[in-house]
């Protein structure tokens, strides 16, 4: 066995010796130096496997060796021997880098075709939104040697860690803007980060003005707010000095803004009044007058044609006098999830076709329970357009989905939304708008109006939502969703169905395992991971595996058939009739589990 000690002194930028370390206000004579936790988001840092991973960065600051066996790592107050090391050696002033990857690899492997050493991995990861991270050693002092930390949230691009020059924080501990792995830490360009700003009102429906204050726990920082949806920045936004006054549908965001820190989460509330809202304008300040342009020539309109924004209410029913109490009364029936971003970031809703990570944009999710049995959230995510033919410009009402990812905040969202649902925490969110069935629907297409009548009996919100619900109640397992009333800025936007996608971290959820380890393909083609068991299982059945005995038999080993038969039953008695070239999601387990089926986008049923 060749020993660590010399495999990490020759392993650059595994292990490097730099006798300049900055000493470390504490006793232990290694500590932790530096940290990147959201590197695997990112992917600014690849390991040995060439897939992206978040690093702890540990250095002896002594002038003798260390022998780090049996010595700890955790993210766990409560488990201090969390991940321990095996033979590791740490010469004097030396750098070592293991990997946060949930991995568990306590040896350092040598490469057998490159003989390049790969790294330690810890069996947890990194939180990005903040969290606790302690090294400590095996003795009788574990406690007061050791280096611990209640760190802030992380940024994308930059790491947090010990500075060259301390000063202006008692721990030495800040941001860096230029990562440093395995070399001297820089001086920090951020001593650290302002803290959330306090609203004296909670976020809700309102029906009578009030004063609002805001507050901040860090000490000589001032606090800018904003009124239009934009981020509060040291350059942009009010100067709050005295209680605000709501008397009308108000967004207001916040942020405690301090020199030489980063700031802090932006805070934001929306405070919705309803007879505002039943009385919503055509012509909203600061949103534009139209969305984009006509793709095609479709429903009376040209391509190249403006699309005009439709944002007024429709006084059909708020001023009639059966209807008109019934809206009032049913937008505090639902709760509401209010969506709020620079009014600029809605230019998704110009381009709907868009696709991927550029048409992504950062926003703000408030969810209300107006009866208050539910506490509610605020947290910031991504926003996309999400759909297929819900993407068309003639279909005026288009579906969203929202990625909780560390780009924005916390990677997941950790709130039992689906109250049906045993799941708890989800990567993503689909707002769907029921655009088939929806009260906005198809327009009557002119040269063939009875081809496609807008027929508002036809409005049924229920008919998705329906179909997957029965998948549940026939087979236990399917996605689950809720209706809400969506606001975006402020503005209703409308009722949404709020449901889970049936994709890798779906099953992760329900089945159990990490989403890297399920393969997700759908109607459109692979969504993500490995293929070849549903390859194997779609070349089986067009190969005439259902009447061959022997072929049928090695189908069952890449199916579940009870599962699969509910899902087809599910969709037959709905009279899906999109379907089954289109609306399904197929996931499987790998590397030997079956692939399982899930209906989805279910309105076109029930005829």
């Amino acid at each position: 066995w060749l020993g660590v000690g010399l495999v990490l002194a020759l392993a650059w930028p595994r292990l490097v010796v730099h006798p300049d370390t900055p000493a470390a206000k504490t006793t232990s004579p290694v500590v932790i130096n530096e940290f990147q936790a959201i590197a695997a988001g990112d992917g600014s840092f690849l390991d040995e496997d060439g897939e992206p991973a978040d690093w702890i960065e540990l250095v002896n600051q002594s002038d003798a060796p260390v022998d780090l066996t049996d010595w700890s790592l955790t993210d766990d107050p409560t488990r201090p021997t969390q991940w321990i090391f095996d033979d590791t050696v740490l010469e004097p002033g030396a750098h070592l880098l293991i990997l946060a990857t949930g991995k568990d690899r306590t040896r350092i492997e040598i490469d057998d075709e490159t003989g390049e050493p790969g790294y330690l991995h810890t069996n947890f990861r990194l939180a990005g939104e903040g969290g606790f991270l302690a090294l400590y050693p095996p003795t009788a002092r574990r406690y007061l040697d050791s280096t611990t930390l209640d760190y802030p949230r992380q940024i994308p691009g930059m790491s947090y860690g010990r500075s060259a020059t301390p000063t202006r924080r008692d721990d030495g501990y800040g941001y860096f803007a230029e990562p440093t792995p395995g070399m001297p830490n820089a001086t920090a360009v951020y001593a650290g980060m302002t803290e959330a700003v306090a609203f004296g009102r909670p976020h809700g429906l309102y029906d009578a003005p009030f004063m609002l204050s805001l507050t901040t726990a860090t000490p000589d920082a001032e606090i800018r707010y904003t009124l239009d949806g934009s981020t509060p920045t040291a350059e942009h936004g009010e100067i709050y000095d005295d209680p605000l006054t709501i008397d009308g549908t108000t967004i207001v965001r916040a942020a405690a803004i301090r020199d030489g820190y980063l700031t802090g989460p932006i805070g934001t509330q929306s405070y919705l009044f309803v007879e505002e809202v039943l009385r919503q304008p055509a012509d909203p300040p600061g949103f534009p007058p139209t969305w984009g342009t006509h793709r095609i020539d479709f429903g009376g309109h040209t391509a190249g044609e403006p699309v005009a924004a439709d944002y007024a209410m429709d006084s059909r029913i708020i001023d009639d006098p059966e209807y008109g109490p019934m809206a009032r009364a049913g937008l505090a029936e639902l709760p509401t999830l209010s969506l709020v971003t620079d009014v600029g970031h809605l230019d998704i809703y110009a381009d709907p076709q868009a696709r991927g990570p550029e048409a992504e944009r950062p926003v703000s999710v408030e969810f209300i329970d107006p009866s208050g049995t539910e506490p509610g959230f605020q947290v910031d995510a991504g926003l996309r357009i999400q759909g297929g033919a819900g993407r068309w410009e003639f279909m005026p009402k288009h579906s969203f989905r929202l990625f909780f990812t560390g780009d924005y905040g916390p990677t997941k969202l950790a709130y039992p939304f689906l109250p049906e649902s045993p799941v708890m925490e989800f990567d993503t969110l689909v707002l769907r708008a029921g655009v088939d069935r929806s009260f906005a629907g198809h327009p009557p297409a002119p040269d063939d109006p009875a081809d496609n009548p807008v027929d508002h009996r036809e409005t049924v919100y229920a008919r998705d939502e329906w179909v997957r619900a029965s998948q549940i109640a026939a087979s236990g397992t399917g996605s689950h969703g809720r209706f809400v009333h969506l606001y975006l800025n402020g503005l209703y936007w409308g009722l949404y169905n709020v449901v889970e996608r049936p994709d890798a971290s779906f099953m992760a959820g329900y089945f159990g395992g990490d989403k890297e380890e399920y393969g997700s393909t759908n109607h459109g083609g692979p969504v993500s991971g490995p293929q070849e068991r549903f390859e194997v299982l779609l070349r089986l059945a067009q190969e005439g595996g259902l009447a061959d005995p022997a072929k049928y038999a090695t189908m069952l080993e890449f199916i579940d058939p009870t599962h699969f038969s509910d899902y087809l039953l599910v969709n037959w008695y709905a009279g899906n009739y999109d379907w089954p070239e289109n609306n399904w999601y197929a996931n499987v387990h790998y590397p030997a589990g079956p692939n399982y089926f899930f209906v989805w986008d279910a309105e076109a049923t029930w005829d």
